[in-house]
């Protein structure tokens, strides 16, 4: 349901030179109501060969109406912010899916594995008849359009053409072409100025749809095994599936003349475009690394080589636990002890890395609009040793 001013038009003080002053904050909107969400779901569970095998699975499809959303009214009213409003419809499905079992044992030995997952689509069926709404701002990718996910990500694409740079033409350069250019040096943004965008749906350049910033698929896959007094636990987990996030950390590092292109190889690349003494081939070679990892930040091509895979599994923990025998821990004065030695975020597995992202699993939520990686800090690895002992 909507805030509770957020149907008051509200000010906000400020001060000037000529005294304390009130500016427009909330537009406010005295006919706001609550979404309505209607959601149906059927399932089953079973059990299988003596309940040593479990199943389950579960389908659910959600309608919500009167979405409400934050959205840009005219400034020429004087309210900047975006306001709260019911705006159209959203619908959703999913299916939840799970299996486990004990797939060995013999005496004071087993062995279970578990797997589960779920699905998800989402789709914004009626905006009511406004324009797509672009989050926060034009760096910040995530738009809100009919026929897309909400967490949907647009912005610029090269032609598809072995160097995309008009060179006056009209059409993509030749390699002859570029190396005559590139006779001379030159510095990155007079090549990025002349790159050539694919239009998109809207005809700009920064409106080509890039992936959407939740997963089609995540869940978990794991084990638990028991030896006579020992028990070993070890779980993957696991996102997947047309899951895309705005690598912002590595664009700037990549693309900002001042605040970026701060490690060796961007600054390497840029110092071969404006020494004299290199050749046209090399700073070729340069001018194809920035087109396919820096070209992120512009205001023409907005995005390009920003938006990356995001998929990943990750061995989100292994624990080998002891239960001391009863003999030793009865004569230490102890009812029961164990002793449990663990790590969680082991390992990460995931192409985000390739792209020179951190950590995918951390990228920050921004409203509606997740998946955006603003200079993050990568999950850590733990390590740890736990003694429990019952009187």
């Amino acid at each position: 349901q909507p805030g509770s001013f957020d149907r008051f038009s509200t000010f906000s003080p400020a001060s000037s030179a000529f005294g304390p002053a009130l500016v427009p904050q909330n537009l406010g909107n005295p006919d706001l109501k609550p979404e309505v969400t209607t959601e149906w779901e059927g399932g089953l569970e079973a059990g299988l060969f003596d309940d040593r095998f479990a199943i389950e699975g579960t389908y659910w499809n959600r309608t919500t109406e009167d979405l409400l959303i934050a959205r840009p009214f005219p400034i020429s009213g004087g309210f900047q912010n975006a306001q709260l409003d019911n705006v159209g419809e959203m619908k959703a499905w999913g299916i939840d899916l799970g299996v486990s079992g004990v797939v060995y044992q013999s005496g004071s030995t087993a062995v279970e594995l578990f797997a589960n997952g779920a699905y998800l689509y989402q789709e914004v069926t009626d905006l009511g008849g406004i324009l797509p709404i672009r989050q926060a701002s034009l760096r910040n990718l995530g738009v809100i359009r009919e026929g897309f996910s909400p967490q949907s990500q647009f912005g610029g694409r090269l032609v598809d053409a072995p160097h995309p740079f008009d060179l006056g033409e009209g059409r993509p350069a030749t390699e002859t072409e570029m190396l005559a250019y590139l006779s001379q040096p030159r510095r990155v943004e007079e090549i990025e100025a002349r790159a050539m965008g694919v239009s998109g749906i809207n005809g700009t350049l920064t409106d080509n749809f890039l992936g959407k910033s939740v997963p089609d698929w995540q869940g978990a896959i794991g084990t638990n095994i028991s030896i006579a007094d020992f028990s070993l636990a070890s779980t993957f987990s696991y996102k997947a599936g047309n899951y895309y996030a705005t690598n912002h950390t590595m664009a700037f590092r990549n693309g900002n003349p001042s605040i970026g292109r701060n490690y060796p190889t961007p600054a390497g690349h840029e110092a071969t475009l404006l020494n004299p003494a290199s050749t046209a081939e090399q700073r070729l070679e340069a001018v194809n690394w920035f087109q396919d990892n820096a070209f992120s930040l512009g205001s023409r091509l907005n995005g390009v080589n920003r938006v990356v895979p995001a998929d990943f599994i990750r061995w989100r923990e292994l624990s080998l636990t002891w239960d001391v025998p009863a003999g030793f821990s009865n004569s230490v004065g102890v009812g029961s002890m164990s002793v449990t030695a663990s790590g969680r975020n082991l390992k990460l597995w995931s192409k985000y890395k390739e792209f020179g992202g951190l950590d995918p699993e951390t990228i920050q939520p921004d409203n509606v609009h997740g998946g955006h990686d603003a200079h993050i800090i990568a999950t850590p690895r733990r390590i740890g040793l736990s003694i429990r002992v019952n009187f």
